[in-house]
């Protein structure tokens, strides 16, 4: 009976000290995170469990494809990223795509990504020399950004850029009320930690914004990237009026604060760079 009884608390030992350690495979999880996960997906094969830093991540197969879904200590489901075949993207994915300037580049990966809190997004990973970038998808066809490679070009390391692992985000509260009543037709794209500040990227309607938060979810901004043609004519004349007249505008985004709006442009000659601010009025900041 003594060893009967050690074995079971050798066993139950296990469990607890393998949801502590970091990066663990193979590892045995609980009954509740067991049976949340086969009940999400009853279909999951060759199924192994692993531990990452405060998530239980199970890796398995599914319709032929590799997939990872991740689970909090209370086994509640937080992310499912899994790998996709071009031809199985939605039809708006692939017509955006090939409509971008990126159709001739070459496809490394594909991954698709879905959260309980907001719709799935597609990430196409692609190259060309060396050069590399992830393409932000909504199911709609919307390209809502692209994200250099973080290894080549470096981009943020908190995981959710290419050459890093995808990580479960969440949306605090207070964030998510602001966004609802200011962007009522807003669907949450992605959420990023950078330089002490929270990055939300949404698709409002049809449109791509980023927004910026404090960690305590005060907004600070939203940014949109402006086409040249819908440059405000009150903006060109101000450029037109500059001592850069004769430079070429590279991009341009148009900037809301709670106490401002402006735009702000990238400009070129030869090679040259330099950035102009302009208010709504043409006013030079």
């Amino acid at each position: 009976m003594k060893t009967k009884l050690l074995v079971i608390t050798l066993a139950i030992a296990g469990i607890h000290f393998a949801g502590c350690d970091k990066d663990d495979d193979n590892i045995l999880v609980t009954h509740s995170i067991e049976a949340n996960f086969r009940s999400q997906y009853p279909d999951a094969a060759r199924v192994g469990w692993e531990s990452k830093n405060d998530y239980y991540v199970a890796g398995f197969q599914r319709n032929n494809t590799e997939a990872e879904a991740w689970y909090n200590t209370q086994g509640k489901w937080q992310m499912t990223e899994t790998d996709v075949r071009y031809t199985d993207l939605p039809q708006a994915v692939k017509t955006a795509f090939e409509q971008s300037e990126y159709p001739k580049w070459h496809i490394d990966d594909i991954d698709m990504l879905e959260y309980p809190d907001r719709e799935a997004v597609y990430i196409i990973e692609v190259e060309q020399g060396n050069a590399e970038y992830d393409l932000w998808f909504s199911p709609d066809g919307v390209l809502v950004k692209s994200v250099p490679d973080s290894n080549n070009n470096n981009g943020s390391s908190n995981g959710n850029n290419s050459g890093s692992e995808h990580r479960p985000t969440t949306v605090i509260p207070t964030v998510k009320t602001f966004i609802t009543e200011k962007y009522p037709q807003a669907r949450i794209v992605d959420i990023e930690n950078e330089h002490g500040m929270l990055e939300i990227d949404i698709v409002d309607g049809y449109t791509p914004r980023e927004l910026i938060f404090s960690q305590s979810g005060e907004w600070v901004c939203t940014k949109t990237e402006i086409r040249k043609a819908d440059i405000p004519v009150l903006v060109l004349n101000a450029v037109s009026a500059s001592q850069y007249s004769s430079w070429r505008i590279d991009d341009i985004d148009h900037y809301v604060t709670p106490t401002n709006e402006y735009y702000l442009l990238e400009l070129e000659y030869g090679k040259s760079e330099t950035n102009l601010k302009i208010d709504v009025n043409g006013n030079i900041l």
